[in-house]
């Protein structure tokens, strides 16, 4: 009896495990930088705060979906939870992506919030991170179609620029990060659910394309400090509207990242041949005992 308990637990444990694995690799960011559910300390995670005498970091748990991050003392529009997603794009290679999202702030935002691709020196330019002036380079990848209610989780999606193979050679710092913070009425910003996703992926999620990231007109920009740098003076950039969803009044149970058809069958399988283990270890249970009976 044991043993064959033993066996069911086994079964089970081996499924699970490998459906955990199968999602983990579909994902482009690793989960401690994603849904921040595999870590306990925000030490542990990339995330960082954008912008002198920026505020702090820290975990929460109050996320979209389990644990978040969440940027506190927010005195600037240009502060922002950050982080720095060149090595998943040159993990990932040449082609068309999009950064998707949710974010919570603490208080009603004035304006739509934007989100910028930012250099962190010359030798980072590229065919889409252009030199803005002041020693600043970014690219900024679109902005929120409302703004941000207080206490409200909203689902983004911003549209990268096509990544060339050129882009991707060497070392760079392409630093993603939110602007247009309203520090007058809020004070937090909170990220979870953090992926990079392929336009096919995103065409699946949606159903519809993400509107084409504008080129920045840079003899118009003059943009926010980075974090190495004095503070600078702030100007309206150009930003791309990019389909958001509505606000929501609770945090709905989302998948992490859109699986392939494929992943979906391989994970049906596996708890079908789980299910059909157990089942007949439990019919040869009962099998033996009227066995024994007789």
């Amino acid at each position: 009896m044991k043993k064959i308990l033993s066996v069911i637990l086994m079964v089970v444990v081996a499924t699970l495990g490998l459906a955990s694995v199968i999602q983990a690799e579909d994902s482009m960011v690793p989960p401690q930088n994603s849904t921040f559910d595999a870590i306990t300390d925000v030490s542990k995670c990339d995330w960082f705060c954008f912008g002198t005498q920026a505020g702090t970091l820290a975990l929460s748990k109050d996320g979209h979906t389990g644990n978040c991050v969440t940027m506190t003392g927010i005195t600037q529009t240009w502060h922002s939870p950050a982080l720095d997603v060149f090595p998943y794009f040159q993990a990932a290679g040449e082609g068309d992506y999009v950064i998707h999202l949710w974010v919570r702030s603490n208080g009603e935002m004035e304006d739509v919030i934007t989100a910028k691709i930012r250099g962190g020196s010359e030798a980072d330019q590229n065919s889409f991170i252009l030199d803005a002036g002041s020693d600043l380079y970014f690219c900024s990848i679109g902005s929120s179609e409302d703004i941000l209610l207080e206490n409200e989780w909203t689902e983004l999606f911003f549209t990268v620029p096509y990544i060339e193979e050129e882009d991707l050679e060497g070392t760079h710092q392409w630093i993603f990060c939110l602007d247009h913070m309203s520090p007058d009425t809020m004070n937090a910003i909170s990220v979870d659910d953090f992926e990079i996703i392929t336009l096919d992926e995103y065409e699946n999620l949606t159903e519809e394309e993400p509107t084409e990231t504008q080129p920045v007109d840079n003899d118009n920009l003059v943009t926010p400090v980075a974090a190495v740098t004095a503070a600078a003076v702030t100007a309206t950039p150009v930003p791309t509207l990019v389909k958001t969803s509505a606000p929501v009044t609770t945090a709905p149970a989302v998948t992490e990242a859109p699986n392939e058809a494929g992943t979906d069958v391989v994970l049906i399988i596996m708890i079908a041949v789980a299910v059909l283990a157990i089942g007949g270890t439990v019919l040869l249970l009962i099998k033996n005992k009227k066995k024994n009976k007789s």
